[in-house]
């Protein structure tokens, strides 16, 4: 049960990461010995990693839950 927890807090953070990129509008990509590169559509793309992040996040805190409801329904001692 404290892994289930511990889990849930690190998909909780990474939920959060992704809010952030999301709201922040900006990216910067390091695209190889010290260029940086800056896209056209900032906010679309900083949307669009965000929005991954955080799906990322719900997935880290669904399977396991599952998981382990799966296994009670399994044994239900």
């Amino acid at each position: 049960m404290l892994k289930l927890l511990f889990i849930s807090l690190v998909s909780c953070l990474i939920i959060y990461i992704g809010k952030r990129v999301w709201k922040k509008g900006s990216t910067n990509f390091i695209a190889g010995y010290g260029k940086i590169f800056t896209p056209k559509d900032e906010k679309q793309l900083a949307k669009g990693i965000g929005l991954i992040i955080m799906l990322f996040g719900f997935e880290t805190i669904i399977f396991p839950i599952a998981l382990i409801w799966e296994l009670k329904k399994k044994d239900p001692a």
